[in-house]
């Protein structure tokens, strides 16, 4: 049976400011067997993955009421039209979900995709969770 060791590590980590000079800052890493996060990339992807997971469900009650018509998507309209609310919703999630995973573990050699999940985050709650919320909770 396979182990699994678990640890979080204080370091610090090198960085270079806009006028060039080096400088380190403390940071928090969790290292699971061999591979490293940072706290902070471990925190966003679990908020993205959240909102993926809010907005699977917001999706469901969204068609269950509305119909799939009222899916701005036309793509997740599509797959939930020919496969049925759940497999389709379960498909694109699931899919998102691993996208997610993948840009956590790729993030801590590629400090520039931090953002982008900043930016996923604040696309899922502004275009997607949100709205679904406003449309539920009001009745359409």
């Amino acid at each position: 049976m396979a182990r699994l060791d678990f640890e979080i590590v204080h370091r610090e980590t090198d960085h270079v400011a806009v006028n060039g000079r080096p400088f380190r800052s403390p940071t928090v890493l969790i290292r699971v067997n061999r591979s490293v996060m940072s706290r902070n990339v471990f925190v966003l992807g679990a908020l993205l993955i959240a909102c993926h997971i809010a907005d699977g469900y917001l999706t469901f009650a969204g068609i269950s009421n509305f119909g799939v018509m009222r899916e701005a998507n036309p793509y997740i309209g599509r797959l939930v039209a020919e496969h049925g609310v759940i497999p389709g919703i379960f498909l694109v999630k699931t899919a998102g979900i691993a996208i997610t995973l993948l840009m956590m573990w790729l993030s801590n050699a590629r400090r520039w995709l931090r953002p982008f999940i900043v930016a996923a985050i604040a696309m899922y709650l502004a275009l997607a969770v949100i709205p679904w919320i406003v449309a539920l909770w009001g009745g359409g």
